[in-house]
């Protein structure tokens, strides 16, 4: 039986009450839109102490299983329980866009932990005009996803409105940013299957 954690999500529920409201300083404007966000610094310094004050503490680690290497957040108790989020790393080339995707899915995933909110909200009516990511994150993802294309040999014009359920969308440079998530994972399932495939031709 599954041990239940129930020393770390009791101390997470005082540390969210006593966790500030986080500035969202910086604003974004594509041109198309605009929204504001609180950086990662910002979020860090913000709960640091209602953590360290229950016993709390968090980390990011670089991790690799098999070929695929994984972005994870871990938020630690000083009982020995922790809980945990992961997410698959894009094949990014190029240092900036790499470390602006880095900075993002940090303070993403650490949001998602402990249930902060580091963005504007945005009205449902106006969700696919004004996602909440940052210009970085649109950069690599549409790199990541050109890159997956031709080393998994996807049709985008098929793949896209497919996995965006709207057929219009046949470019990655049009794909909903705040569908990202479900493009990652349907491409990871792509190449799972592809994997797969390999090995028992290989058989």
């Amino acid at each position: 039986m599954e041990h239940i954690k129930t020393a770390i999500f009791a101390a997470l529920v005082k540390a969210q009450s006593q966790f500030p409201t986080i500035e969202r300083s910086v604003e974004v404007d594509t041109g198309k839109y605009k929204y504001k966000f609180a950086p990662y610094s910002a979020v860090c310094d913000a709960i640091k102490q209602p953590l360290s004050e229950n016993g709390l503490a968090f980390t990011h680690l670089l991790t690799k299983i098999g070929d695929q290497e994984r972005l994870e957040t871990h938020l630690f108790h000083e009982s020995g329980e922790s809980i945990e989020t992961s997410m698959p790393v894009p094949s990014i080339a190029s240092p900036q866009q790499f470390g602006g995707w880095l900075s993002y899915m940090k303070r993403y995933q650490l949001s998602a932990l402990l249930g902060l909110a580091t963005d504007d909200d945005v009205d449902a009516q106006d969700y696919d005009a004004a996602p909440q990511i940052d210009p970085a994150e649109v950069a690599s993802t549409v790199a990541w996803f050109m890159q997956k294309a031709a080393d998994l040999e996807i049709d985008p014009t098929k793949t896209l409105p497919f996995v965006a359920d709207d057929a219009s969308v046949t470019r990655i440079e049009d794909f909903p940013p705040h569908l990202y998530g479900k493009l990652q994972r349907a491409v990871e399932v792509i190449e799972l299957k592809k994997q797969a495939e390999g090995d028992a031709s290989t058989d």
